[in-house]
């Protein structure tokens, strides 16, 4: 995570250094990426870049953190459905939004396929650690809301659940973003609520068993 005194920068500041260095490593990949470069894109000096992050890795992370918490800040804040149908159309909703939202930031999308296979390096996967699990924390009360909710499944361990969610969205997502360009944003769109809509029907709680009545006994 960058260092405390990033997060006194005036909040443009900080959005502009971070756009300006995911920019950078959407363009030539974490390995590819040069630093001393990135620093000069950013308007930083050496100096004042170790002032606010700790390496490379450290910069790369906190980029894709910023993102993240752009396409889930509406599930962060305020995602109180009421009850299981509203669980379901909720997450429809913030599938759509965060969606829109890369569509007009297109250089996430490269950022994403390094995501998904990151490179082999100590000081990337340490400074990742931390933010993956987050997320599946995140992941976690998702699931725990739902079942509160009766809107998902509860004969599975939770574990269990996460993980089969985790591998869906790894595997759908690196099939989508390989073909990102090729698709275009009318089929991505819905290829991704049909992928939405395959995993409701996969981890959807089943209804009720009704009480048949005497005519339906006879």
């Amino acid at each position: 995570m960058p260092r405390p005194r990033f997060e006194k920068l005036a909040p443009e500041r900080r959005e502009a250094l971070i756009v300006a260095a995911g920019h950078s490593f959407a363009r030539d990949g974490y390995s590819g990426a040069s630093l001393n470069q990135i620093i000069t894109e950013c308007g930083l000096s050496k100096g004042a870049f170790y002032y606010y992050f700790d390496d490379k890795a450290d910069l790369f992370v906190s980029v894709v953190r910023w993102a993240m918490k752009l396409v889930m800040r509406n599930f962060e804040h305020g995602f109180e459905p009421p009850d299981a149908e509203a669980f379901w159309q909720g997450l429809f909703e913030l599938n759509a939004s965060g969606f829109r939202w890369v569509q007009e930031n297109r250089w996430v999308v490269e950022l994403s396929k390094e995501l998904k296979n990151p490179p082999n390096d100590p000081a990337l996967m340490k400074h990742l650690a931390p933010l993956l699990e987050e997320m599946n924390a995140l992941l976690r009360r998702a699931i725990a809301l739902g079942q509160r909710l009766g809107a998902v499944r509860d004969d599975l361990p939770q574990d269990l659940l996460l993980s089969l969610m985790l591998a869906i969205d790894h595997a759908s997502d690196t099939w989508i973003f390989a073909r990102w360009d090729e698709l275009g944003p009318e089929k991505l769109q819905a290829l991704s609520e049909k992928l939405l809509q395959m995993t409701r029907r996969m981890f959807e709680a089943p209804p009720s068993p009704t009480k048949q009545t005497e005519g339906e006994r006879e």
